[in-house]
């Protein structure tokens, strides 16, 4: 479920990407009412996708209310890619 809901995003435009470097950064928007799919059970969702793809996943969940979280994937291009 949460694999499908970070491709879901993902897909909904980036706010931001950067390409053709070691150390890629995609980021983009998720709104705060879903991140906890996202995360999954004990972090167990973000972990296996981490760990599958070898990129680095953030979420910032220390916004105002009614503002989306923020989502930073960070990895070379194949790792941004398998991540999202």
């Amino acid at each position: 479920v949460g694999v499908e809901l970070v491709t879901a995003l993902i897909g909904n435009a980036p706010a931001s990407a950067a390409n053709g470097v070691p150390g890629n950064l995609v980021t983009f928007e998720c709104p705060k009412s879903l991140v906890g799919r996202v995360i999954g059970k004990g972090g167990e969702t973000i972990n296996e996708l981490q760990r599958r793809s070898g990129a680095r996943i953030q979420i910032e969940q220390r916004v105002p209310d009614g503002q989306p979280c923020v989502i930073e994937v960070q990895g070379d291009e194949a790792a941004i890619q398998e991540a999202i």
